[in-house]
């Protein structure tokens, strides 16, 4: 069993929360601070929404007029589907103090605008290192979100053949209950598989040490799975997820239309062979990250020097 104390990095001492909707709240953090680190995820996209991508770039801009240093660390970068957008942030990063990015699509974007100091790291999970798993589990997760309408019934029949031949140990687990609660309940009505809402953080990692494959629709369960050494398969819905798997070769990547040709049991035959690159992919990721660490403490180690 896992702690939660095992799993976060502990926080500084002087550290307070805000709630990031509070733009003058913020704002106001910013003026107060030297340095201002964006940390994880992908912030600057504009597919959730323009308005979004825009609250965001508001804040950074005034920190770079303040000349507060703006440092990108392991996030993500896009998609920038608008002209403008692309505008935008590249009058951010191309003032950013240094940039680090999860994945290389992110790097080569921000690289195509203009953005200087930038390196290759991987996602923050990955400084937690994770632990290797003594046995199997039993259970298969389906990780599930909102995903078009049209592919359903692909989904639907394929999961529903899967749940056969896994003899029942298939569950729908909704990762993010406010988003997929509703959904994970649907699908699991459907299919006739018990549904996990995961709502309390020190669920997940007992909750994952119980299973044996991961499929998903999120990015984070496959990162999790990986950390824990346990093999996964993906939907092609999200970019994040694209890049993620092409550490595999994107051999565990699946379209709606390998559902519907049936090649789901295909794909799973080959867990075993996953779960032994997912061990590789590991190595790697852990030493990225802790490369990852040691470039911002030289950074900030010469930023004090210069004060």
């Amino acid at each position: 069993m896992y702690r939660e104390s095992d799993f976060l990095l502990p926080l500084p001492e002087n550290a307070f929360p805000l709630e990031r909707d509070s733009f003058f709240s913020v704002l106001q953090a910013i003026k107060s601070s030297d340095y201002i680190l964006v940390g994880g995820g992908s912030l600057l996209q504009d597919v959730t929404s323009f308005r979004s991508l825009l609250y965001y770039f508001s804040l950074l801009r005034w920190a770079q007029l303040w000349n507060k240093k703006v440092i990108f660390y392991r996030v993500g970068l896009g998609p920038l589907i608008r002209r403008e957008s692309r505008f935008l942030v590249s009058r951010l990063l191309r003032k950013s103090s240094l940039s680090i990015f999860r994945d290389e699509e992110s790097l080569n974007l921000a690289l195509d605008l203009g953005a200087p100091s930038s390196f290759l790291g991987a996602d923050p999970l990955f400084s937690w290192g994770g632990k290797e798993k003594k046995e199997e589990g039993e259970k298969v997760a389906l990780f599930v979100r909102s995903f078009p309408e049209e592919n359903r019934e692909a989904l639907y029949r394929a999961f529903l053949r899967f749940s056969k031949v896994e003899e029942k140990r298939l569950e729908i687990v909704a990762f993010h209950p406010e988003k997929d609660r509703e959904i994970a309940k649907d699908i699991a009505q459907y299919l006739r598989c018990p549904c996990v809402i995961l709502s309390q953080f020190s669920q997940i990692i007992p909750y994952f040490e119980k299973l044996k494959a991961v499929f998903t629709l999120r990015l984070h369960p496959a990162i999790l799975a990986t950390l824990l050494d346990i093999p996964w398969f993906a939907l092609d819905l999200d970019p994040k997820i694209r890049a993620f798997s092409r550490w595999w070769g994107e051999e565990n990547l699946l379209s709606f239309s390998d559902l519907e040709e049936n090649r789901l049991e295909e794909v799973y035959q080959r867990r075993d062979i996953l779960r032994e690159r997912g061990k590789e992919v590991k190595r790697e990721l852990k030493q990225k990250s802790e490369d990852s660490v040691k470039i911002l403490g030289e950074f900030l180690k010469n930023a004090e020097k210069v004060r």
